[in-house]
C-alpha cells in the first residue's frame, strides 16, 4: 500500500474533546519505521499518517492540511532532500524535518545544489522514554 493510515489516542481525543491535534505526515520506505513512529506519535498525542514513498506523501498533502512532515533522507523514490524542497514550494507553511540512521553529511552536501529547504534533521535511534 502506497499510503497507511494510523489511528492512535490522537483521534480519541479529538472525538472527546473537539481539540484540534497537530497533524504529522511520516514519510518512510520502511514500514517498522512508519509503524513506530505512528504509534510513538501518536501516544504523544499528535495525528499521524504515514505514506511509504514520496509520491504517496504528495497524494496525502492534497488531501489534508499537515502542521510537520517527518521524512526519511533515503528512500528509492525521491531522496528526502528533494522531497522537502517540493513540499515547501507547494506548502511553505509546513515544517520539514529529514531523518536518518546514518550519518548523511556527504549526502547532504551533495544535494547542497538543490538547496534542501527543510527545518531540522533527527538521526535514529529516537527514544521516546518508554
Amino acid at each position: 500500500r502506497d499510503v497507511e493510515r494510523s489511528r492512535g489516542l490522537g483521534d480519541v481525543y479529538k472525538r472527546q474533546t473537539g481539540y484540534i491535534m497537530k497533524r504529522i505526515l511520516v514519510v518512510d520506505d520502511q514500514k517498522n519505521v512508519r509503524i513506530s513512529l505512528s504509534i510513538g506519535l501518536g501516544r504523544e498525542g499528535y495525528l499521524v499518517d504515514v505514506a511509504s514513498n514520496a509520491k504517496g506523501a504528495l497524494l496525502k498533502l492534497k488531501e489534508s492540511h499537515y502542521d510537520y512532515v517527518l521524512a526519511d533522507v533515503k528512500m528509492p523514490d525521491i531522496n528526502g532532500f528533494i522531497l522537502a524542497n517540493i513540499i515547501k514550494e507547494l506548502y511553505p507553511n509546513i515544517q520539514i524535518i529529514l531523518m536518518s540512521a546514518y550519518d548523511f553529511s556527504d549526502y547532504e552536501s551533495k544535494y547542497k545544489k538543490y538547496h534542501a529547504n527543510y527545518d531540522g534533521i533527527q538521526y535514529w535511534p529516537w527514544n521516546y522514554g518508554y
